[in-house]
């Protein structure tokens, strides 16, 4: 991970029951400043929904909309 130099977004809930992240890895992310990490509290392993918000548009699919957002930030 120390080698990555471009933007990147790691997505991981603390609730991953097949991918656990370790004290190292944590410290390797953190680490490195082309890194942006996001942990959520709950999301299993690809479960990351949120309650629709329909007059605003939001989908629920809060991965995808996170994810969307991180990339036009560096388009």
């Amino acid at each position: 991970m120390d080698r990555i130099r471009v933007p990147a977004l790691v997505i991981h809930a603390l609730d991953d029951p097949f991918v656990p992240i370790t004290p190292e890895t944590l410290a390797a992310l953190i680490a490195n400043p082309f890194i942006s990490l996001l942990e959520s509290a709950r999301g299993g392993h690809c479960a990351f929904l949120a309650k629709p918000n329909h007059a605003s548009g939001d989908d629920g699919y809060w991965a995808e909309t996170t994810l969307l957002h991180f990339l036009l930030t560096y388009a």
